[in-house]
């Protein structure tokens, strides 16, 4: 084999690869994240290397180091003290701790986990013991999942005032004033994660009166510890201004701090829209230098980690080449992915694409779908689109009242261009009776938003 063709096929491959991770088929770790590499005898020819290996604990800081010269308590105390600080300094939540404990004991073999489940039933004394046991019930680890013996221990270890326990039992309890309750209690502990429940109960008003101010003064504290999701709540308040001055410079400050914390685990997307943010931010120059490569880049990585938002934004760019070089195929790829997500945005866009033919074969059927999907999810544009395929009877037949009942629905919305069409029906009679003073007021309402049509209808009209 020639080297040139060896290095085409070497790039294929890569291709390949990439593409797969892009679409999210594999779950892909980088070779840097492993230690104790062992290389493994090759009998398969069309691979070149194999590997045992664990995972580098020392990089990412999620694996604990359990030998087995460990005692059970002290495997024990290591998993506690691993847990409280994936909450308060990692700033996991719940689902994502749960996730890396069952990481953390997967290699531990069967006798040992019943050992240390005897030993917990046999240490009952200590609160923190308590507390762990209610964990392990409160997740299904080690033992079959049961909410009521988690809510006895954790309320047990609580009213000895610890403070990891009263975050779960607020966690565990659906009457909101018993959940803030826990949550101030353990946030007066010092518990970070309670703080941040604290602020979601202020902001929201669940079992306390709602209070903003207090809200934010929550998430700080929360966010200063390194919560990401109360750092992703502090960038939304300088973003809108919500009872801060607003400050673009302070919410990309905190949405890339949460940004930056990614996470292997499913349960921890949290990061994701502190990411579609950033693209956001970095997409406008709000908050920092415009830099549209930038933007795509953040588009990017929370379009990979699921953001419905991020992936039509990427699909813009895609289609644009905003930031990347322009590729319809990548565009409607991501306008798909966001689509199934029931995003009516992209629904909208992609049944748009579809009903033109660009960049993908024209299907008016489909378009049709994808714009009902779109309205049904609240898309306002979606309501205009199929007001418009029925009066001209595209993909569909034509029906001039259905036509005027979706310019209705969107105009309703303040649509500019459903105010207009609806307009524009009154005017000339089209799916109900002519109304020439409903016409002109709709015209005037497009026009003060904007709309060109409108102006110039009036312009007409007043001639």
């Amino acid at each position: 084999m020639s080297t040139i063709k060896e290095q085409t096929n070497n790039s294929d491959h890569v291709d390949w690869i990439e593409k797969v991770i892009e679409k999210n088929y594999i779950t892909h770790f980088n070779y840097d994240e492993f230690t104790n590499k062992q290389e493994f005898e090759n009998n398969v020819s069309s691979i070149e290397k194999i590997f045992r290996t664990n995972w580098n604990i020392i990089q990412n800081n999620l694996l604990i180091n359990i030998t087995d010269s460990d005692d059970i308590e002290k495997i024990i105390d290591k998993l506690i003290d691993h847990l409280i600080k994936l909450h308060d300094e990692f700033g996991y939540g719940f689902a994502g701790v749960k996730q890396i404990i069952e990481q953390n004991i997967q290699d531990i073999n069967q006798p040992l986990l019943d050992d240390i489940l005897d030993w917990l039933i046999k240490n009952q004394t200590s609160s923190k013991y308590i507390f762990f046991r209610g964990f392990l019930y409160f997740n299904g680890i080690i033992v079959k999942r049961n909410g009521d013996k988690a809510f006895a221990l954790f309320s047990k270890a609580s009213k000895d005032n610890y403070f990891m326990a009263q975050v779960y039992l607020g966690k565990l309890y659906k009457v909101p004033k018993r959940a803030f309750y826990w949550y101030q209690k353990s946030a007066e502990n010092g518990n970070k994660l309670a703080q941040f429940y604290l602020g979601i109960c202020y902001e929201n008003g669940k079992g306390v009166e709602k209070d903003c101010f207090k809200a934010f003064e929550f998430y700080e504290k929360a966010a200063r510890s390194g919560n990401k999701y109360a750092q992703l709540r502090l960038g939304g308040y300088y973003y809108n201004g919500k009872r801060v001055k607003k400050d673009y410079s302070k919410s990309f400050e905190w949405y890339i701090k949460s940004a930056i914390q990614e996470s292997k685990f499913a349960a921890e997307q949290g990061h994701s829209s502190a990411q579609c943010y950033l693209g956001l931010l970095y997409e406008v120059g709000k908050g920092t230098d415009q830099d549209l490569e930038k933007s795509y880049y953040w588009y990017k990585k929370a379009a990979m980690n699921g953001n419905k938002f991020a992936q039509l934004n990427l699909g813009y760019f895609y289609e644009n080449g905003r930031g990347t070089q322009k590729d319809m195929k990548k565009a409607i790829e991501w306008y798909e992915k966001s689509a199934k997500q029931d995003y009516g945005k992209a629904q909208c866009r992609l049944g748009y694409l579809y009903e033109n033919g660009i960049g993908i074969d024209q299907d008016l059927g489909k378009a049709i779908d994808l714009y009902k999907k779109a309205a049904k999810n609240g898309h306002v544009a979606a309501y205009y689109c199929l007001g418009k395929c029925y009066q001209d009877g595209i993909g569909i037949e034509k029906n001039e009242v259905k036509a005027f009942g979706h310019y209705k629905k969107s105009a309703e919305k303040g649509y500019l261009n459903g105010l207009y069409n609806l307009g524009y029906c009154y005017e000339s009679g089209i799916g109900t009776e002519i109304d020439k003073e409903k016409a002109v007021e709709l015209y005037k309402d497009a026009a003060k938003g904007g709309n060109r049509d409108a102006q110039i209808r009036l312009e007409m009209i007043s001639s």
